[in-house]
């Protein structure tokens, strides 16, 4: 048996010992471009910690992504949806490899949102099924066409639900 704890904060309310853990984790990851990843990762609107024994296992988070970079996806994957409706980005969602297939991120995913009742986006690589699976079980559905990423070909997914809780970081 082992103790779990899930952790939703605030990037300024959270250790940097924590910040850069999540950082290490999403590095670990390698798909994200790591050039200003710190700064990203600070301008978040919340972060999410999956614990396991104390151990940080699993991360995600709710990102506050710039606008050239949400017209860029959009275009890119010829979504018909307006960017400027989507406003926040559910993203940087990786588990440590021996911790993967447990759930673990899907149950992190889903504390993450238990709060946005905005509209949301994510993208992620076409192929990677677990992160299909999440998107697709919390609402997300896909937007336009598969577009060449900067390492692989990616897809965009939105997610319109409103749901009644108060939103992050309005």
């Amino acid at each position: 048996m082992f103790n779990a704890k899930i952790d939703i904060h605030c990037p300024s309310d959270c250790l940097d010992s924590d910040i850069y853990a999540f950082i290490c984790l999403v590095e670990e990851g390698g798909e994200v471009d790591n050039k200003g990843l710190s700064g990203r990762v600070r301008r978040a609107v919340a972060l999410g910690f999956f614990r396991v024994d104390n151990e940080i296992v699993s991360v995600a988070a709710i990102k506050s992504p710039n606008h050239t970079r949400k017209r860029r996806v959009f275009e890119s994957a010829g979504s018909r949806e307006n960017p400027d409706h989507f406003n926040i980005e559910l993203g940087w969602i990786v588990t440590k490899e021996k911790h993967r297939s447990k759930g673990l991120a899907s149950t992190l995913v889903s504390e993450l949102l238990k709060n946005v009742s905005r509209p949301v986006f994510a993208t992620t690589r076409e192929d990677n099924k677990a992160s299909l699976h999440i998107l697709e079980k919390y609402g997300f559905k896909r937007s336009g066409h598969v577009y060449p990423g900067r390492r692989c070909p990616m897809a965009l997914y939105l997610r319109n639900m409103k749901t009644p809780a108060s939103d992050l970081g309005a």
